[in-house]
């Protein structure tokens, strides 16, 4: 078992111990669909929601990140638009 599910089960089982020790106690957990059943298996009534981004949320994200490069001069603007263009082309297709 590698550290970060070991580590996430046990903060898993804390907040399972919490929520049953204090009934006016909430949790709110998000997380990647890949351990959806992991949490399921902690909390079987949790209410679940699925959140997706959208294309602008992922836009602005991209935008954000280019603008933190540390060698701002290795890109120009028209890369910057290439690059946030073809993610967001690939996403669309998922």
């Amino acid at each position: 078992m590698n550290v970060f599910r070991k580590k996430r089960q046990e903060l898993l089982e804390s907040l399972k111990d919490i929520v049953q020790a204090a009934a006016n106690v909430r949790v709110f957990l998000s997380g990647r669909p890949h351990i959806l059943d992991e949490i399921k298996s902690y909390f079987a009534e949790a209410i679940m929601m699925p959140i997706t981004p959208t294309y602008y949320d992922i836009e602005i994200y991209l935008k954000m990140k280019l603008d933190q490069d540390p060698t701002p001069s290795a890109m120009d603007e028209d890369l910057k638009a290439e690059i946030i263009s073809a993610i967001v082309g690939k996403i669309s297709r998922m």
